[in-house]
């Protein structure tokens, strides 16, 4: 069983032929002060990853995020290796929230109602009704030391390798972080419950097939000193080509219900290699605002075996370019010039702590809103005996704000689309590890899901709505229904609007659901480079219903394109039932 990469490995050129069962994920390990009983397991709750494809390889940036408070934890990432002459100083480091959060903003799923004007069939004649209708939508995702810590060589037999061996190490951000290479998976998981990180039996196997398939690991753990709160996003560059999510090890720190978000720079539109593709039928989300959006579209992933993506952007880049400031130096003159010299972009989390840090906090504020509340809404920036060292400052937000950010915007100008795709596993589910490709013939996705809702009057004078879909079909609304809960989600209407298989050429192969755990299995052998059916695996056609059921039925389904104004479909997480989600993001 040859592997693809590592981690959530990044994007890359899919041109040669390779195996991907698995690649990378991580372990978890939180620890009680001495003397208490533990450890503490930290829960992961969920992921939103960052590949982009460079010249030289792969870029990836991850952000996990965790339930509970752990006084310490530890990372596992499984890698194929560090790039060629690269040491691991070279190929980690670490970006920032904003980076994900920009992201996130710029990327959501709307879901509008487009008011027009409709028929008025009232022999009497009447003013048009008004619902009062809004539009738009704002959705939230529910959110050691290094060699000198660990034996550097554990096991092997007289005149052996050691099993496990510790062949580099570096300090990056808040992170001590070392690069370890085994030769045996019971060594290796001894070794790593000896240091610190969480191991569940189960992942025992999983350690084995990294092993054999001769991949090194990354082990990162917070340095003395650091708190929870310096967790940082990881960089990782890999000279790998292939992208690939960690799912089969993220399974042991796992909630249930963890939504994955996934960003994807690259050539052209991206696909999920071996995992089914899933589209969302619109009439399935009420309008506006698509409240119950998530809950169709877990209940759509469900319906595609629970292995299975939506696309909720594809889009060319140039739209994005703007999001990350580019790097500019920062004025040292005087505290007042300095903060004139920032990019409002930069404000957020990061620049917060870096203030706090830095800054002399004021008698007339308190602790509370000194730690709860931006301080650059607390300070008067023309008192330069606020700061500390203005020069210590502004290297601090250059070094930990600026570079991060100007890397993204490196990472999106460098690349031709972005692809953002999302899915939602429970544990049970995270049997095997999504790889992605791209495909030049796919057309672009667009994040915005309009209706059209026109105002009319029937015959007998009675107000209702009626809403036109983007594929043409319509449903009537009545007006009081409307005035309490907008355009409604039909009952009957499926949330899985279609399921097909996306390959890195041609156009969708759409297939018959009730065929879903079959091609399921199918795309478990996926390779890339190759045609993910093989040619002597039929899909069923898919079902498709009556234009003039979708036209007349008021409360039926219909086909409806999740792209709103393009002709496809791509990532990120909003507000999910409880079923679901049990925590948020």
């Amino acid at each position: 069983m040859r592997t693809l990469i590592a981690l959530l490995v990044a994007l890359a050129a899919l041109t040669a032929a390779r195996d991907a069962d698995a690649c990378g994920g991580l372990f978890c390990n939180g620890t009680l002060p001495p003397g208490s009983p533990g450890p503490i397991r930290i829960v992961q709750a969920g992921e939103r990853v960052l590949f982009a494809q460079t010249a030289s390889g792969v870029t990836m940036i991850v952000e996990v995020r965790y339930d509970g408070q752990p006084t310490s934890f530890a990372w596992l990432v499984p890698i194929p290796g560090l790039p060629a002459g690269m040491g691991l100083g070279d190929a980690l480091g670490v970006s920032v929230p904003e980076v994900f959060s920009t992201l996130q903003a710029a990327t959501d799923p709307t879901f509008t109602a487009n008011v027009v004007s409709g028929a008025n069939e009232c022999a009497r004649g009447s003013d048009s009704y008004d619902a009062g209708c809004g539009c738009g939508d704002d959705y939230d995702a529910k959110s050691a030391s290094a060699l000198g810590g660990f034996d550097a060589t554990v096991g092997g037999q007289d005149g052996e390798d050691p099993y496990v061996q510790i062949t580099d190490a570096a300090r990056v951000g808040a992170y001590d972080a070392i690069h370890i290479e085994a030769t045996n998976a019971d060594a290796l998981y001894s070794w790593l419950g000896d240091n610190g990180y969480f191991q569940d039996p189960a992942a025992r196997p999983l350690l084995e097939d990294y092993i054999a398939d001769g991949w090194s690991f990354i082990g990162l753990k917070l340095k003395n000193g650091a708190s929870a709160g310096d967790v940082r996003p990881i960089v990782l560059h890999l000279g790998e080509d292939a992208p690939c999510v960690p799912l089969r090890l993220t399974r042991i720190a796992a909630n249930d219900g963890m939504p994955i978000i996934v960003w994807i720079l690259g050539p052209s539109r991206a696909i999920p290699k071996n995992y089914i593709h899933a589209v969302v039928n619109d009439r399935a989300v009420s309008f506006p605002n698509g409240p119950d959006y998530l809950d169709a579209l877990a209940d759509a992933v469900d319906s595609a075996s629970g292995h299975a993506f939506v696309t909720e952007l594809a889009s060319p880049t140039a739209p994005f370019r703007a999001l990350f400031p580019q790097a500019a130096p920062l004025s040292r003159r005087t505290l007042a010039e300095l903060f004139a010299s920032l990019s409002p972009r930069l404000y957020g989390p990061t620049l917060d702590r870096i203030l706090r840090d830095e800054l002399v906090r004021p008698d007339t504020v308190t602790a509370d809103a000194w730690a709860n509340d931006s301080p650059l809404g607390l300070i008067d920036v023309s008192h330069a005996e606020l700061v500390h060292d203005l020069d210590t400052l502004a290297v601090r937000i250059t070094d930990e704000l600026v570079k991060p950010l100007d890397q993204a915007f490196r990472l999106v100008d460098d690349a031709r689309v972005l692809t953002r795709l999302f899915t939602v596993q429970d544990a049970a589910e995270m049997t095997k590890d999504p790889i992605f490709g791209f495909n030049d013939a796919l057309p672009m996705v667009a994040k915005d899901h309009v209706v059209q809702a026109a105002q009319s009057v029937d015959k007998s004078c009675s107000p209702y709505w009626q809403v036109t879909y983007p594929d043409g079909g319509s449903a009537r609304f009545e007006a009081f229904a409307v005035q309490s809960s907008g355009f409604g989600a039909s009952p009957d209407a499926p949330p899985l609007l279609r399921a097909e298989v996306l390959d890195e050429e041609g156009q969708a192969q759409p297939f018959d659901p009730s065929q879903a755990a079959a091609v399921d299995r199918v795309l478990d052998a996926a390779i890339l480079g190759i045609p993910s059916i093989p040619s002597d695996f039929e899909l069923k056609p898919a079902p498709r219903a009556s234009a003039a059921a979708q036209a007349s039925n008021p409360s039926g389904g219909c086909s409806v394109s999740l792209s709103g104004l393009w002709i496809a479909l791509p990532l990120l997480f909003l507000f999910v039932r409880s079923r679901r989600y049990g925590s948020s993001m």
